[in-house]
């Protein structure tokens, strides 16, 4: 669809159950196919109810510094 409007993106990528490899992947997909990746949302699962339970904000926030990182 981005490709057919020639619409910017921006991924919204799931720390929690995404491997950071599966990230990357994702991210070279969108380029590979000449998509505008304007940028990467982290912190998304943060306002899902589904989440809430299994969400321990200090170990979320250590492990989304690690995938920020390695996006970097």
């Amino acid at each position: 669809m981005a490709q057919k409007t020639k619409s910017k993106v921006i991924y919204n990528a799931n720390v929690l159950t995404a491997d950071p490899q599966e990230v990357i992947d994702v991210i070279s997909l969108f380029q590979s196919h000449g998509i505008d990746l304007i940028g990467v949302e982290l912190g998304g699962e943060l306002t899902n109810r589904t989440y809430k339970h299994v969400i321990d904000i200090d170990k979320y926030i250590t492990l989304t510094k690690i995938v920020a990182n390695k996006i970097r």
